[in-house]
């Protein structure tokens, strides 16, 4: 997590947007022993005030642009949008109501293993 202070381009003094320079930081090789190591990174950003002003809410909002970010693929940055938060919410619904009807009966589910013939692991 960054927190940073008075941000309201969120800039670093030389221009570049501060997750540009993360990214960048972190995708710089780096050597232990004689092995060369590369690691990317992906961000997700929430903003205050922009965003929300409670604090457990920019937590929650800038994990679900992180998820997006790792969607997207490596070496990410993806800022939080509302409709991420509404999107999660139509799914909240529907798993809750899936719960419900398969507590109450209204529908089940069965398993049904996949079969290959020539496949060792399928064979009971």
């Amino acid at each position: 997590m960054i927190l940073i202070d008075e941000t309201k381009e969120y800039r670093p003094l030389n221009g570049t947007p501060i997750h540009e320079t993360v990214l960048a930081t972190i995708g710089k090789p780096y050597f232990i022993d004689q092995y060369e190591i590369s690691i990317s990174a992906s961000i997700g950003t929430a903003l205050f005030p922009y965003d929300t002003t409670y604090g457990p809410s920019l937590l929650n909002q800038s994990d679900m642009a992180l998820y997006a970010a790792k969607k997207n693929g490596r070496n990410q940055c993806v800022a939080f949008e509302q409709s991420m938060q509404a999107e999660l919410q139509k799914r909240l619904v529907v798993t809750n109501r899936l719960r419900s009807a398969l507590h109450e009966g209204k529908i089940n589910h069965t398993i049904s293993p996949i079969l290959f013939p020539n496949d060792a692991a399928s064979r009971f």
